[in-house]
């Protein structure tokens, strides 16, 4: 190509950015032309920069004219899509709805999946921070390392710079006649540069100079002394049955929502630790910070030998190993060990599977709008072929229907975002998460929209926008172009819509039902109208003698609302214990020593053997059917238990087996309970049956004579029930975040289904009211109309079953005990799919059978 032709074609472009076509042509042509006659009178070089003179002096009228042009054109363009959506106004209000509901659900999950990757991350040294567990391989079980073991690392160990011992325990502050329950954390003066909680008030001190100084959290505080400042200000904190006086000597700044670590006060750790911070024989937390110079992984792999010369000098040390765990990773990996002063773990799953549902629901909406999109093409073809026949070409007509998706979907951003913005304290619910939503000052936000602007205005704009804009105007201006329902990508789509809403109503029925089978199978009696009362964690040893627990006890049987009462020495579960199996391996079984009303009380069965007498005094052991099952050879009455540790019940006969009962969750199989009766136990907790009609007067009259026997003590009771609802909190949440995506699914498909039957109903109006004259009954009109969606909806279910099917079947693999997939499950999940359709199409068709079939033609 000539250096005149490029440079002719340079002027076409230039002066095309602020006129009109014809103009462009004209003007570039004078330009050129007068540059060829430079070129021969003054040369070459001066024509050049003759003409560049000319074109610079004439720049800031072509952007002003561009400019003008442009927005003039944007404006037409904005007028007509406006136009066009409200001519449509059902479709729009369907696409609006649906894509609103769609992104809500999306931020919140984007919230959910931000706070679980940035959990922790606000700790500046957070990559050098980790956390030290103890195994112990003959019994195979994790537990907390001994507690000089800190001091021991940052002295020995140049790796290691830093310790922070912590040890959680709660604690109660009298404020004149109000008693407040918090959770005091004790650790070591390194806790303030390990890790970064600021101060709002007050410095941060060394313990072993000044042991009685206490830090409070910011909530603490305000509730306490409001804004003010408390530093130098002293309170009562009763650990056990004492109170003490702290010197406050600091406040915190607010937690972070993001935290993992909790408190409401901090202290010295010498408080908790009763034998002194030296003493081996104590365990507690262990948080260590590994040298600037030094690699985590490398510290994490030299662990065991690092710490092996400490466990050579301890009894048992053989079996013992110390394990190193990254912080940074803790929140994440739910196999990591678990502290109590830190929130539980989450697991990795739970934001894969909320962004997947959240993706599910936005496709749908997508689909929608494709759905709506292409079934309302027949009544845009004039419109975009008359466009056409008035020099309209395929990119304007592209950009137009771009358009008109980017106003609906930007409404819908905005929609979305406030609608997530009302629904996050559900949200939070739903997830038992402390969600933060994302301020719309952070670019993070933005961000995400911004990508989720584009990845949805690419599914839903691009294939119509396409699709129309290739429409010929000759063949539409003759009537050779039709658009009918039975294009095999739009019915493509509602497959996979109702695919996916059958999807998850599986899910939610299958996860409905395993939570309702471990709550039904948790415990073989019903304890709704079970209290336990907790002495031994609430009541300091000095008060707790068995005269006055007996006292209270007699006083609660008195009572009209009670029908029976036990004491035990341990939770519902029993206390840990350690029993070797027939090869030698050790495992875990829970053992508590009871009175004789406990049987009655919490209503279990005794399948062989039978009670004493009460008035015996004779130390009785019953065993669980499963415990029986797993160590013991033959019939086990008469028998004693050999193989347990540290247990005061091992030759002691077995007087019964009782049917099982599981206090802990079901998940993992369980080894059984050990119950022995002895009255003359240490007993801290009670167990209330209360009769349902009077239960609230009962209720109140125990807590009246609880504060009578343990003043300044808080009344520490729950239901049974309510525990056990507990233990399987994470599958009730699921069940309901699955349910409400299920029927967030069902909506957006159905109002997907509605807009297309009303496109139906209105293209196919003459043929349905000329058979309506010709005699055809209601039922036939319905059968008419239903029979091109009901097949489809048919095919959704076909596809979703088995899916649904692989996916539960795999996760129903992670509990010990599971309920079945029952082939009833996918019928109802098909039923109720059909029913819903049925009646989304039925409706919008009975207004149109309802209709007058004379009025209708005279429409047409």
């Amino acid at each position: 190509m000539s250096r005149q032709s490029l440079w002719h074609r340079f002027l076409r472009w230039l002066f095309g950015l602020g006129y009109y076509r014809d103009e462009t042509a004209t003007i570039a042509d004078d330009i050129f032309d007068h540059y060829e006659y430079l070129v021969k009178h003054r040369g070459r070089f001066a024509a050049f920069f003759l003409t560049f003179l000319q074109i610079a002096g004439s720049i800031h009228r072509l952007l002003i004219s561009h400019t003008i042009w442009r927005l003039g054109m944007l404006k037409n363009s904005f007028r007509i899509s406006l136009r066009h959506l409200k001519r449509n106004g059902i479709h729009t209000a369907i696409n609006l709805m649906g894509l609103s509901i769609a992104i809500a659900w999306s931020v919140l999950v984007f919230c959910f999946v931000r706070d679980e990757f940035i959990f922790d991350k606000f700790h500046k040294d957070i990559d050098r921070l980790a956390l030290v567990g103890a195994h112990d391989s003959q019994y195979g079980f994790e537990f907390t390392p001994h507690a000089p073991l800190g001091p021991a690392l940052v002295s020995d160990s140049p790796e290691i710079v830093e310790a922070a011992r912590l040890a959680d325990e709660d604690g109660i502050i009298k404020i004149r006649d109000t008693l407040i329950q918090a959770t005091f954390l004790g650790t070591d003066p390194d806790f303030f540069t390990m890790f970064t909680f600021p101060l709002k008030w007050g410095t941060s001190i060394d313990f072993t100079q000044r042991d009685h100084f206490l830090f409070l959290s910011h909530k603490i505080s305000q509730k306490i002394f409001e804004n003010a400042n408390p530093v130098g200000r002293t309170i009562f904190v009763k650990f056990g049955n004492v109170f003490q006086d702290f010197e406050i000597a600091g406040v915190f700044e607010p937690l972070p929502e993001t935290s993992s670590l909790t408190f409401d006060g901090v202290l010295s750790i010498d408080h908790f630790l009763k034998n002194g911070v030296n003493d081996w024989k104590q365990n507690v937390e262990l948080f260590i910070k590994i040298a600037p110079e030094s690699e985590m992984s490398d510290v994490v792999n030299r662990f065991e030998k690092i710490t092996k010369p400490y466990l050579d000098a301890l009894p048992r040390g053989e079996y013992l190993t110390y394990q190193l765990f990254p912080f940074k990773r803790y929140h994440r990996d739910n196999k990591m060990l678990f502290y109590s002063s830190l929130k539980p773990s989450s697991s990795p799953e739970s934001s894969w599977i909320l962004a997947s549902i959240a993706g599910l629901i936005l496709l749908l909406a997508s689909i929608n709008y494709i759905n709506l999109a292409v079934a309302g093409m027949t009544y845009r073809l004039k419109d975009i072929g008359l466009r056409k026949i008035l020099g309209a070409v395929r990119r304007q007509i592209f950009q137009q229907l771009m358009g008109e998706t980017g106003i609906v979907l930007l409404a819908s951003m905005v929609l979305g975002i406030i609608m997530a913005k009302w629904t996050l304290p559900l949200f939070r619910l739903l997830t038992a998460r402390s969600v933060s939503f994302v301020s719309l000052t952070k670019p993070d936000i933005w961000l995400f929209c911004g990508a989720l602007f584009v990845l949805v205005g690419s599914l839903t704009a691009v294939y119509p926008a396409l699709l129309l804009s290739r429409i010929e105007s000759s063949a539409v201006m003759r009537g050779r172009y039709r658009v009918t329902g039975r294009n095999p990508f739009s019915r493509a789509l509602i497959v996979f819509q109702f695919a996916i809403s059958v999807f998850l109503i599986c899910l939610t029925l299958i996860i409905s039902r395993q939570h309702h089978f471990l709550l039904g199978r948790h415990f073989g009696a019903n304890l709704n109208q079970v209290m336990q009362i907790n002495l031994a964690y609430s009541v300091s040893p000095e008060h707790l003698t068995q005269e006055r627990i007996q006292d209270f006890k007699k006083f609660i049987a008195s009572q009209p609302g009670v029908s029976h009462v036990t004491c035990s020495s341990a939770r519902l579960g029993g206390e840990a214990n350690v029993i070797k199996d027939f090869d030698g391996h050790g495992h875990i079984v829970f053992s508590s020593k009871v009175d004789f009303h406990f049987f009655s009380t919490l209503g279990l069965r005794i399948k062989q053997g039978s009670l004493p007498e009460e008035i015996s005094n004779e130390h009785s052991l019953f065993v669980s059917e499963q415990f029986a099952r797993k160590f013991i050879q033959g019939n086990p009455i008469g028998q004693t238990i050999e193989r347990v540790m540290r247990a005061s019940y091992k030759n002691i006969p077995i007087a019964g087996v009782i049917e099982d009962f599981n206090v802990l969750s079901l998940k993992r199989d369980v080894n059984g309970q050990v119950i022995q009766i002895d009255p003359d136990a240490e007993f801290g907790f009670l167990y209330v049956r209360f009769r349902e009609e009077s239960m609230p007067e009962a209720v109140s009259s125990i807590k009246k004579f609880y504060t009578h026997l343990w003043p300044d003590t808080l009344f520490d009771s729950i239901f049974v029930s309510d525990s056990v609802a507990q233990i399987y909190g994470q599958e009730s949440r699921w069940s309901q975040i699955v349910r409400i995506s299920a029927s967030i699914a069902l909506f957006i498909a159905c109002s997907g289904l509605f807009g297309l039957t009303l496109l139906m109903i209105i293209r196919r109006r003459k043929e349905i009211s000329i058979r309506r004259v010709l005699g055809a009954g209601p039922l036939q009109v319905m059968k008419l109309v239903q029979k091109n969606f009901l097949g489809l909806v048919l095919l959704g279910n076909c596809l979703a079953c088995p899916c649904a099917y692989l996916v539960m079947h795999r996760w129903l693999r992670d509990f010990a005990h599971r309920t079945q997939l029952s082939w009833w499950i996918f019928a109802l999940a098909a039923m109720v799919s059909f029913i819903i359709a049925a009646l989304t199409v039925g409706l919008q068709s009975m207004k149109t059978i309802r209709t007058n079939p004379a009025h209708n033609l005279r429409i047409e």
